[in-house]
């Protein structure tokens, strides 16, 4: 009999996902869709740009946004009573979608949600990035833990700190979680290829997780970082070497 794993699902609730963290909530910026749509589409073109020399926003936005926005508004009572169970957006409804899955012949579902990725763009503060991520891991872990095994949490981690990121991968695996999302980019100047990454990799193994690539979650750039692969290699732009 063959199993069925769907490795890419989603809960992806707007902001209903900070509802019972408002103390968290009161310290972050009100995410901007226009924003976040523009930072997904250009925003590889425009890092090595001085902000002074981008083009205004109202350029970049792309035609129709806000007519796109509205047609999705006023058709999601329709979709949610056609597709409760595998609606991704507004609703987080573990039942629903188990009943999806039995419908689908569907085993197990890893579920991401990068609602806690949306506020990285607007946060220069580390320790608060952080917070978010781990909230929304916990939101997410809470949430499918209703279905008894068959809805899967998937981690996201930021990877500025590593070893905060190995004890974030370490408590979510306790949660449930068998995969976790990395980046195809160098971290600050550091790629995942380089053997400071080790540590992350190791837990891996010792976890049983797997990684997984993400295009929602990515940075497309041609980085420098890529050269810095071997022990010892100094980083260009920070004229130190990395160990």
């Amino acid at each position: 009999m063959t199993t069925i794993i769907d490795v890419d699902a989603h809960f992806e609730p707007g902001a209903d996902w900070l509802e019972s963290n408002p103390e968290l909530a009161a310290r972050l910026p009100k995410l901007d869709p226009g924003l976040l749509v523009v930072d997904t589409i250009v925003c590889d073109l425009l890092r090595d740009v001085p902000v002074e020399q981008r083009p205004p926003l109202a350029e970049l936005l792309p035609p129709g946004l806000l007519t796109l926005f509205g047609d999705e508004k006023r058709a999601e009572a329709e979709r949610r009573k056609e597709f409760e169970g595998r609606n991704q957006f507004q609703v987080a409804n573990a039942k629903a979608r188990v009943q999806w899955l039995d419908q689908q012949g569907i085993a197990i579902q890893n579920v991401i949600c990068l609602s806690g990725f949306a506020y990285n763009t607007q946060l220069s503060d580390l320790a608060l990035r952080q917070e978010v991520l781990h909230t929304c891991n916990s939101w997410l872990a809470e949430t499918c833990a209703e279905s008894q095994g068959r809805l899967l949490p998937v981690t996201a981690l930021d990877y500025t700190d590593l070893d905060c990121a190995v004890a974030e991968l370490e408590r979510m695996r306790g949660l449930g979680s068998r995969i976790f999302l990395i980046p195809a980019y160098p971290v600050n100047g550091v790629p995942p290829a380089h053997p400071s990454w080790d540590r992350v990799w190791a837990a891996a193994v010792a976890l049983g997780m797997a990684p997984m690539l993400h295009s929602g979650f990515e940075q497309m750039r041609f980085d420098p970082g890529w050269a810095n692969l071997g022990s010892g290699v100094t980083d260009a732009r920070m004229g130190e070497p990395i160990t």
